[in-house]
């Protein structure tokens, strides 16, 4: 069973972790627009809660297999983490205690298995409570822009 109270600490692990790097990466590669930034960073993080959720109930026996998927936008910032080997590998440890392979669409996966995985990551969605996720806290303050710059028109 997931705690709100281990979810609360895994999350404000999640959350300090310093994305600027890689995300100013990305978006100097093209491989994200600056006005997907924030949006970019929540989706990893959402997605990191539910990598956690999921290695947790697999080491508590609730589960026995299972992947988690996920959207496009972490997806993309996970590719840029995976490049800050160090980094990442910190951050993994930090997170479940070991490094997090990443297997893009497994070849030989049926669409079957693909819609399992999706249902499987949902379920995994399910068990964290709303209150609990990264909700707006990402979100540049009121009057600014995607870098807090407030008025270079760029937003």
């Amino acid at each position: 069973m997931l705690l709100p109270g281990e979810i609360f600490e895994i999350r404000r692990f999640i959350a300090a972790y310093n994305l600027t790097e890689i995300i100013n990466r990305l978006v100097s590669k093209r491989q994200l627009k600056r006005s997907q930034e924030f949006e970019a960073v929540e989706a990893y993080r959402h997605f990191m809660l539910l990598v956690w959720a999921n290695h947790h109930k697999k080491q508590s026996g609730e589960i026995k297999t299972g992947a988690v998927t996920p959207s496009t936008l972490a997806d993309i910032v996970w590719h840029g983490h995976i490049l800050h080997t160090l980094k990442y590998r910190e951050f993994c440890e930090g997170l479940i205690g070991s490094f997090i392979d990443h297997a893009p669409n497994p070849s030989g996966m049926t669409e079957a298995e693909m819609l399992d995985r999706r249902e499987h990551t949902r379920t995994l969605q399910k068990m964290i409570p709303d209150r609990l996720w990264f909700v707006s806290e990402f979100l540049p303050p009121e009057g600014t822009n995607h870098a807090g710059c407030g008025g270079c028109g760029c937003g």
